[in-house]
Order: structure tokens, then sequence, then C-alpha cells
């Protein structure tokens, strides 16, 4: 994606612009295709829409950089800005009249406090907040933050409408379900960046932020968690083993969630960097059979290992013979040589790291 934008005069800076736009895209697994907003100083203040009032301490260093998507069920978005308030007055409601749900998860940086009536929440990264355009609430960004999240019409949420008004806004909740489903927005997010999600992704999405609600107001989740999470661990895997960086570590940094809490979410006697291990294995065998002007060495490279032994050694370890002696066997299914997890276990530990 080609960026016009190359100065960030009394706003953002030029590093965290280019940090911002590196996580996307890593995260995203591709260039950007949403569009692009740049709002700053004043201007930029009231073109943030008809439906929020907005100001800054500092109105002419005020800056907003947003990428936003319309699909089918929901708006996703994400962006980047210097400190700020966002309100939703008892007028303005009078006058702009809504009833979206705003949901919103702290990417990487910064910190957010809503409130409204007399409730406030205060959260930082990875926590799920949830406000209502249709309840006055303010809500002030201390310093440069990247909140992404999806704006959800009331009739989205179909029969499930009415949690809407028994549900205490703003609301921010650290629960395994909350956490479960901030970790899936921000997947959902940043993959909408590149392109539009199905309408049964989008229902999930939905569906998570309703049971969220349920939760908080009965104190019971009408959902599998653990399960939830899994999902969600799986999602991740699949869109960044080929990143050689990607390791246990960053798996449970992306799912907000500790390295005990993250194993914990595994069948015994299986291990996440052995789940990433094996699943860099798969890609390669379909290279090696696929790609035959492909060497060995690069297709370890493209699957994830950071170096051709530690490829090698992992290939022979889940399959029982070498990347080359595979090709050379005739390029045979992968029924023919089955993939053996358990013989990744004892050597899982740098499997993400090492390859």
């Amino acid at each position: 994606m080609t960026r016009q934008i190359t100065d960030y005069p009394g706003g953002l800076s030029d590093a965290d612009v280019a940090d911002w736009y590196r996580r996307l895209e890593r995260g995203a697994g591709g260039a950007l295709r949403a569009t692009m907003r740049r709002l700053s100083g004043r201007a930029g203040m009231l073109g943030c829409g008809p439906d929020v009032l907005v100001d800054a301490e500092d109105p002419d260093g005020f800056e907003l950089l947003l990428h936003v998507r319309q699909q089918a069920l929901l708006r996703s978005f994400a962006c980047l800005t210097t400190p700020m308030r966002v309100r939703r007055t008892p007028d303005l409601i009078r006058r702009e009249p809504s009833d979206d749900l705003v949901v919103t998860v702290l990417w990487g940086r910064g910190r957010q406090r809503v409130s409204g009536g007399e409730r406030e929440c205060s959260y930082g990264p990875g926590r799920l907040a949830i406000r209502s355009n249709s309840s006055p609430y303010a809500m002030v960004s201390d310093g440069v933050s990247d909140p992404l999240g999806v704006i959800i019409p009331l009739e989205a949420l179909g029969k499930d409408r009415r949690l809407v008004s028994t549900a205490l806004f703003p609301f921010s909740g650290d629960s395994l379900l909350a956490r479960a489903t901030a970790s899936f927005i921000g997947s959902f997010v940043l993959q909408s960046l590149v392109s539009s999600a199905d309408e049964s992704t989008q229902a999930t999405v939905i569906d998570l932020v309703t049971q969220t609600l349920r939760e908080a107001a009965t104190g019971s989740p009408a959902i599998d968690t653990l399960l939830l999470q899994r999902q969600s661990a799986d999602e991740l895997i699949e869109r960044n083993f080929w990143n050689a960086d990607f390791d246990v570590e960053n798996l449970a940094r992306e799912m907000h969630v500790s390295r005990r809490q993250l194993y914990r979410l595994f069948d015994d006697g299986e291990t996440p960097a052995a789940v990433i291990a094996v699943r860099r294995v798969q890609e390669a065998r379909r290279l090696l059979r696929e790609s035959p002007q492909l060497s060995v060495t690069a297709v370890g490279r493209l699957v994830g290992f950071a170096s051709e032994a530690a490829f090698r050694r992992r290939f022979h370890d889940i399959c029982g013979v070498s990347p080359a002696a595979y090709r050379r066997a005739g390029f045979v299914e992968p029924a023919a040589v089955p993939l053996r997890p358990e013989l990744a276990q004892g050597s899982a530990g740098g499997a993400a790291t090492a390859g």
C-alpha cells in the first residue's frame, strides 16, 4: 500500500506511525487495503463525525490515523491517535441518535478511561471495552494510543438486543470470555484490513460480544471460554507460523494471557510450541511436493524455520525422514508419511524460536 503521509508536525511522530504500520501489516499478514483517513488539528476534531464530540488539550497538535472497513454486518476500525477526549452528551444523543455498540481493544499501547453516569472504567492493552452510543459517555486517552475494534448496529444483535437495555455501560471486562473476545476481535480487525470477512465470521464477533454482555449481566458465560481461547490460539498460529520470530511468547502476548494460561488451553501431551512446529512442517511438505524449484533451505525459510539445521531436525522429528528424502520419495501424499506430533514434544521447546 502506498502511503502519502510523510510528516506529522505537532502530532504523531514518524517513528510512532512507522511502528504502527509495521505492526498492522505484520498482524494482518499482508499489505493493507482498507481506506485510511488522516484527521489533524481543530478541523480534524470536527471531522471525526457528527455523532461524537472530540477535543484535546492541544487542539493544534491533535492527530488521528484511521483505517475503517464497512462490512455486511458491522464496521471494523484501527486507529492511532494523540491524546484526546471523545464524548456523547445527552444533547448530542437527541440531535444525532445512534444505538450502535462501540467495542474496542487497545492493541499495544496507551491507556483509556471511559465514564458514563456513575460508572468509570480504566483499561490498558488487551482489555475489552464496550460502550453504547445510546448512553452518554466520555472516553479519554491520556497518551498516544492504538485502539482497534468494531461498531455493531443494535439490530445486528437480533433478539439479544434486550441485553443492551439491561447492561451497564460503559463496560470493561477481564474474565476469560472477555479476554477471548478481545483476542478474537483483535485478530478479526487485523485480518479485515487486508480482506473483508465472511458473514459467518462477523456473526461470530457479534455473538461473542453478546455472550460477554450476558456474562456481565448474569455472572455466568453461555459458552465454553477455554474452547474459544483455543480456537483463537489456532487462528493466530495459522496466520503467523510462517514468521520465524513467532513463538510461544508472541502467541501469549497476542492473546493477552500468561504463558501458564496459554499452556492450559492445550491437551495433555501437547504444547503450543509443538503445534507451531507441526504446522510449519505441514506447510513444508506441501511446498516440497508442489514447488520443486525451491531448495530445501528456501522451503524451510518460507515456513518459518530460522535455520536449515532447525528445519531438517524438526522435519525429521515429526515425519521420520529428512526433507530431502521426503522430496526424493516422489512427492508422496501426506498420508503416506504420517505426521508424528508426539515426536515433536521433546524438541518443541525451541520449535517456535529456533525453527
